[in-house]
């Protein structure tokens, strides 16, 4: 993904796609831990668990604009090309293309080595 900016809409995109996913599991695990440990009664375990969820948020928004300004473009430290999915079925297909022709070959040899072994007998 890495176009040289991070003043790119796909890399706002994917930062904002990692900021909700990680909003959202925060926001769930500190609702269910602060809900279990009875963290502070007092106040409200959904706006607790909101305000961590924020906070987390923001710090994935702050790590992805870091990763971008380091890699180039990026919002993740690691990059993962787009499959090709037309030249992995072609390097496949011809790799067995390959391997036939080996069979057919050794199985050709096979057979003038019997009809040798024939004539010879």
């Amino acid at each position: 993904m890495s176009t040289g900016s991070i003043w790119t809409g796909a890399f706002w995109k994917a930062a904002a796609e990692r900021a909700i996913s990680t909003f959202a599991q925060s926001t769930a695990a500190s609702a269910i831990v602060i809900n279990f440990a009875d963290i502070n009664a007092t106040m409200n375990t959904l706006e607790q668990a909101l305000g961590i969820g924020a906070t987390a948020a923001l710090l994935s928004v702050l790590k992805s604009v870091g990763f971008g300004l380091g890699t180039g473009g990026s919002p993740s430290r690691v990059e993962i090309p787009p499959a090709n999915v037309g030249l992995a079925k072609a390097q496949v297909e011809e790799k067995i293309d390959r391997k036939v022709d080996q069979a057919l070959i050794a199985e050709n040899e096979r057979q003038a080595r019997l009809a040798d072994n024939k004539k010879e007998n």
